[in-house]
């Protein structure tokens, strides 16, 4: 799973995936955001799981070709 801020161009795509934590820029959230990634074992194993299949479903080669064929 990832930790990222929501500035990020993928953090509305990794919320609903759910497959990681996204969090403002205040110094506060990055923390307990980290927190939340170190100390919560299975909801990280969670959103990893979670993680890797939007990356199967949406980012490998496959996937990005057929996105690309329909695009042009």
């Amino acid at each position: 799973p990832v930790l990222i801020s929501e500035t990020v161009n993928l953090a509305a795509e990794v919320k609903k995936a759910g497959a990681g934590w996204v969090v403002s820029l205040d110094p506060q959230q990055i923390e307990r955001g980290l927190h939340t990634a170190l100390t919560e074992a299975g909801e990280r194993a969670a959103r990893g799981q979670a993680a890797h299949e939007l990356v199967r479903q949406r980012y490998r080669w496959a996937a990005v070709g057929e996105q690309l064929v329909r695009l042009y």
